[in-house]
């Protein structure tokens, strides 16, 4: 069990494994000509504009930034935001999709495979062990749209509940053992069958048997950040890292204005906080300036020294967010 108060911060690069797009391959597939076939296939059905078709791939293509700072720099036009989102819709599901047909001798060694083991290490199939579930003091702050973290370990921790009980019975018993929080920051497709009973989409639906473009407003961006539902996250949020221990960053970009949305680097300043993070291929002296924009050396202390011992960003190929935890996760 992981009995240490620990935040988990995820980014895109987190869930590559699982089939899904990075950040880069995400924003080019919005540029590809099979979203724009797609777009125009449907231009009717998800009421586009055929001109704004043309001039957001004109707009956007080449342009080495996300499709998310992108559609905040042109957040008044309407046409823009929609062909974005719904290509963020897009691409994700189908990273979903990807992500059942996975081989399970491939997800028992990876991130959310790893993080269930920790989580049940030390239980014993006798009375209270369900409680005992209840122990792990973690908490997920996710900038992903899709829901393969809660997918997975929800699905695994069912397996904890009695399967005699068929159907929604032993679900519904999961239910109120699973009390672990999954922030998404932008929102996310949309809730599972299991979360509410409204407005909801299964795990890995058929796209062609779905209108993307309602869960259109699902989808948030930086410029929603005073929508009431998206401020009401980010202070859950922040109070989550202001209170713990450990701070891990999981395939996270160190993206200046997601850091600034969740208060760093004064919200951790003075604290004693452990923090960990992946940044394969950054170099050195990125992960120093990476370092400066998460917190500030705590008073009296050198700041070599702190930015050495306290925050241990990790840029090697090998060390990937599964490594990380291996390595550091108490």
């Amino acid at each position: 069990m992981i009995l240490d108060d620990t935040v988990f911060i995820l980014g895109a690069g987190s869930c590559i494994p699982y089939g899904f797009p990075s950040g880069k391959e995400l924003s080019e597939n919005i540029c590809s000509d099979d979203y724009y076939s797609f777009i125009e296939d449907n231009y009717s059905k998800y009421k586009i504009d055929k001109k704004s078709i043309t001039y957001f791939r004109k707009a956007f293509n080449g342009l080495d930034i996300s499709i998310d700072r992108f559609l905040s720099m042109n957040k008044s036009n309407d046409e823009y935001v929609k062909i974005g989102k719904l290509g963020i819709i897009k691409y994700i599901l189908e990273g979903e999709i990807k992500s059942i047909h996975l081989k399970p001798t491939k997800l028992k060694n990876e991130l959310y495979a790893y993080l269930m083991n920790r989580m049940t290490t030390g239980l014993e199939y006798e009375t209270g062990y369900k409680d005992l579930l209840l122990k792990n003091n973690i908490h997920f702050i996710t900038f992903n749209y899709d829901r393969s973290l809660e997918t997975f370990l929800f699905s695994e921790f069912r397996k904890y509940f009695d399967y005699n009980l068929g159907g929604w019975s032993y679900t519904n018993e999961a239910i109120k053992y699973f009390k672990f929080d999954f922030i998404h920051i932008y929102g996310k497709i949309a809730p599972l069958e299991w979360q509410q009973k409204d407005n909801v989409l299964q795990y890995a639906p058929d796209i062609d048997k779905i209108n993307l473009y309602t869960y259109l407003y699902n989808i948030k961006i930086i410029y929603d950040e005073r929508n009431e539902h998206m401020l009401e996250h980010i202070k859950k949020a922040k109070d989550l890292i202001s209170n713990t221990k450990n701070l891990f960053f999981l395939g996270f970009g160190y993206d200046d204005m997601n850091l600034k949305l969740l208060g760093f680097p004064n919200i951790i300043k003075n604290k004693n906080i452990n923090i960990y993070g992946t940044a394969i291929n950054l170099l050195d002296g990125e992960l120093s300036r990476i370092k400066r924009k998460i917190t500030y050396p705590k008073e009296h202390m050198s700041i070599d020294y702190f930015y050495k011992h306290y925050i241990k960003l990790h840029n090697k190929k090998t060390n990937d967010c599964r490594w990380l935890l291996r390595q550091y996760l108490k």
